[in-house]
């Protein structure tokens, strides 16, 4: 223990400012920012592998940052919070399919930067990689855009054939915000 001490105290202990501006760009505030960098330096601390580690400024710094991901996304709600509870005399799926006219007013209430991915798949059936190099886009955003697509499709259809959907709109300005 008494060597990795030493190691930890020379490699990992002078760039404890850096480490203290990553998580505080990461989280919400200095004092959850320390507590970031605690758990990061408790867990390299704890580890077997120390001595293989060959960068140990970065192996923080990635620590860190998979820590404040992970932090993050456990405040982050359910999808199933942003999902419109369907009423129990809802029509089923298949029927609301058969009308035409609530998809093409579905259709075009979706923006046009999202309607063209979506067009383009489930009425071309071109593959999301096909669809990226149309666009020039990576395949990553691409399918971000073929997912958001879809949901706010989903949502509109919904909008046309339910009531009350009060959390359609929620989730396209939630999916707005992210990607818009």
């Amino acid at each position: 223990m008494g060597r990795q001490l030493c190691w930890f105290h020379d490699y990992v202990s002078p760039h404890q400012a850096e480490y203290l501006s990553l998580a505080r760009r990461l989280s919400d505030s200095t004092r959850t920012a320390r507590r970031i960098v605690s758990e990061a330096e408790v867990e390299l601390i704890s580890c077997d592998h120390w001595q293989y580690i060959i960068d140990p400024r970065r192996y923080m710094l990635r620590l860190i940052f998979d820590i404040a991901v992970h932090k993050f996304r456990q405040l982050q709600p359910s999808i199933n919070a942003y999902i419109a509870p369907t009423p129990v005399d809802a029509p089923v799926r298949s029927e609301r399919r058969a009308d035409k006219g609530i998809v093409l007013n579905a259709l075009d209430r979706v923006p046009s930067l999202y309607r063209r991915v979506f067009l383009m798949r489930r009425v071309k059936g071109l593959t999301t990689n096909e669809i990226a190099k149309h666009l020039k886009l990576s395949p990553a955003k691409a399918m971000q855009r073929l997912v958001t697509a879809t949901v706010m499709f989903c949502n509109a259809v919904d909008q046309e054939t339910c009531v009350p959907a009060r959390a359609c709109a929620l989730t396209d300005g939630y999916l707005l915000g992210d990607d818009g």
